[in-house]
């Protein structure tokens, strides 16, 4: 799995070098890799990898017959000891043998096409789990700033009450405001740790950094219709149904084929 797979997944930071804002890539490689998904789907590419070698092999096998039996001529009055030894293989026609090779080939297709599809969806949820760990902990930022700001600005009123300066009530209403502000930022730090939790279960192999690396947006320069050939393109969804469908015609075909025989040869003494 290397970086251009992951630029593949996410083809909206196919432009990026190493984007400040995301994980490093090797971590992201990393937790990929170790997704259930991912590791599921990869395990079924190996399955299929393993059925087209049997098709390819074959169903048939040499078969080794023996036999012994005694018969008595009565007209002769004798009595005979007769013993058969046999192999034997049925031989594939050529037409099954291409058949259950395209057979083969299309299910390590499909499977393929099916590891791509979790490695797209698996770098969609880190993306999304990724960006809102960030969105929280910039919020719980904010009103970390908020606060200080009102707790000051409550002190100077404070202050000025105290001194004669400001009337009680400025007092009572700045104390309510900071008041409101720090129930919003204890609201802002419980999102942000519901978030890093989730994040952390699903991708122990990333580590949440310490502090925001926030990083400017920058303008796509692709055109739509350039964005839509590139998303047909890697279209995992829809290369699997394709892959599906050409794996079930064909077998109907093997099924059809199966129709004549295949021949035994075979030598016996």
């Amino acid at each position: 799995m290397k970086r251009a797979l992951i630029l593949l997944l996410w083809p909206c930071l196919a432009l990026a070098a190493e984007p400040a804002d995301l994980p490093p890539s090797v971590l992201v490689e990393k937790a990929l890799r170790e997704y259930p998904l991912v590791k599921a789907a990869a395990a079924g590419v190996q399955a299929e990898e393993a059925q087209r070698d049997r098709l390819e092999a074959g169903p048939h096998e040499f078969a080794l017959k023996l036999a012994s039996q005694r018969r008595r001529d009565r007209p002769l009055d004798r009595s005979y000891g007769e013993h058969e030894i046999g192999i034997e293989r049925p031989i594939r026609l050529p037409g099954k043998a291409a058949k259950d090779a395209e057979l083969g080939a299309a299910g390590v297709e499909q499977a393929r096409h099916a590891l791509g599809d979790a490695l797209h969806e698996s770098a969609r949820l880190l993306l999304g789990r990724w960006f809102e760990w960030q969105r929280e902990a910039a919020a719980s930022n904010d009103w970390t700033a908020q606060v200080e700001l009102l707790r000051r600005q409550h002190e100077v009123v404070s202050k000025r009450v105290g001194a004669g300066d400001a009337a009680k009530l400025e007092e009572l209403l700045s104390g309510g405001e900071l008041a409101q502000a720090e129930a919003e930022l204890a609201r802002a730090q419980s999102r942000r740790e519901r978030a890093a939790i989730d994040f952390a279960q699903h991708f122990p192999a990333i580590p949440l950094p310490a502090q925001l690396r926030p990083a400017p947006p920058k303008p796509v320069a692709d055109t739509a219709a350039q964005w839509r050939e590139r998303i047909l393109a890697h279209n995992h969804e829809l290369q699997v149904t394709r892959a599906a469908s050409r794996r079930s015609q064909l077998t109907a075909q093997r099924l059809e084929a199966d129709r004549l025989p295949d021949p035994t040869l075979g030598l016996r003494m």
